[in-house]
């Protein structure tokens, strides 16, 4: 950095700079540990870092940061960005009721912890209520957490939690986001948190929602009137039993809906979803009476969301398929052989993980057949498909296409 002192030994000009033009500069150098070091430049730069409306914490000593909070000065704090390592409960329950008071826009908290360490009975880190935050992201590398008892989170629209263990009843999470203390939740992601066996969330306001990876569920009851965008992978315990995992979903407004999970069809509701375009479903190809219930249902989807848009088809095959007991119905002639179905309003069709099986090319032929209005279909084949395999199995798709659909074929990329 050029100070650029003049002749006569006085002030540096960068210094003579408005203050306002000054924390400017010390947003951009994006680390507030490096901004409070430039105090040593000149008396004038001492308190200027406590000015700054973003806070940015990369790699820093968990206790340090709740002595920076302290310090800071600013009447509003809209961005606090912290990555941590191997922080205590103790300490991030110390330091976040005084982020929460000041913070007016969003908080980005990430814990890097040591694998061992995940497994430790430890405290848990309690979180305050965010009356002016917009946005939370969470992901505290499997550190419980405590969800505040009461509150409002007046002005936040998205939230991500990931990688965390809830600490006490797990309907606390519901009560959190339901729209009497969070009116203004827009985005919800909810990834790989444990200790979530029952989640109910009533929400005037949700827009979009994400679950991923919460295998413990056993019963979620979604009612969000002005909901448009859901996807719910690989969650639920026993998705074989309807007696513990249960499915209920009010969204009549919902477009798009990606439900990749094995379930019981009993066990789930789907109330109305008239205005549905985009719909994304997972296939089980040789996987015995299990996977044959569940690719029914599929196609039981497929059949009450005939006016969709966009299929997004995601294939499971197994390419070492072990002894079916006696009485299976894997090697029944899959529903698809058999089906009609009236797709008229479905122009794209993406298809992921095609293992190229003999039931996998009835499906695909299948396709062509319900689609007549089909304009693009992007398939990608399985891992391992080999390319003569490949190109053998591109021929045989292409014959099944029409002229006016485009086609996209491509390999298993890693």
């Amino acid at each position: 950095m050029d100070l650029s002192y003049g002749d006569d030994g006085g002030e540096d000009r960068l210094s003579a700079l408005p203050d306002d033009l000054l924390i400017q500069i010390l947003v951009l150098v994006d680390d507030a540990a490096a901004a409070a070091r430039t105090s040593i430049l000149a008396s004038r730069w001492r308190r200027l870092w406590a000015l700054l409306p973003e806070l940015r914490f990369a790699s820093i000593e968990h206790h340090r940061i709740g002595a920076a909070l302290a310090a800071h000065e600013a009447p509003d704090l809209s961005l606090l960005f912290a990555h941590t390592k191997d922080s205590s409960p103790e300490s991030l329950s110390a330091w976040l009721p005084i982020a929460a008071r000041g913070l007016s826009g969003a908080i980005y908290l990430e814990v890097v912890r040591r694998e061992a360490d995940t497994e430790e009975e430890i405290g848990a880190v309690d979180l305050p209520c965010f009356g002016k935050a917009t946005t939370i992201m969470l992901k505290l590398g499997f550190l419980p957490l405590a969800l505040p008892p009461s509150g409002v989170f007046a002005r936040l629209g998205d939230l991500q939690l990931v990688d965390i263990q809830l600490h006490g009843q797990s309907s606390g999470l519901g009560d959190l986001l339901s729209s009497q203390r969070c009116p203004s939740l827009r985005c919800l992601l909810v990834r790989d948190v444990r200790g979530l066996d029952s989640f109910n969330i009533h929400s005037d306001s949700l827009l979009r929602m994400e679950l991923w990876g919460l295998q413990h569920l056993n019963q979620l009851t979604v009612m969000a009137p002005a909901l448009e965008w859901l996807k719910v992978i690989n969650c639920f315990t026993d998705p074989l039993n309807p007696d513990l995992s249960v499915t209920n979903i009010s969204a009549p407004q919902l477009m798009t809906l990606k439900w990749k999970n094995v379930n019981d069809p009993s066990s789930i509701q789907l109330n109305k979803m008239m205005r549905l375009k985009t719909l994304g479903i997972e296939l089980f190809i040789l996987e015995g009476e299990e996977a044959f219930e569940h690719n029914h249902y599929c196609m039981t989807l497929l059949r009450r969301f005939e006016r969709i848009h966009t299929l997004d088809l995601m294939i499971y095959y197994l390419q070492e398929h072990t002894l079916c007991p006696s009485g299976c119905m894997c090697g029944e002639p899959p529903y698809w052989r058999t089906e009609d179905l009236a797709l008229n309003c479905l122009e794209e069709i993406e298809i992921d993980g095609m293992g190229g099986t003999e039931h996998e090319v009835a499906l695909v032929q299948r396709l062509f057949h319900w689609a007549r209005v089909l304009k693009r279909m992007k398939i990608m084949f399985d891992e391992s498909i080999t390319g003569s395999k490949a190109k053998e199995l591109r021929q045989l798709l292409l014959s099944f296409s029409r002229p006016d659909i485009c086609m996209n074929i491509s390999m298993f990329v890693p």
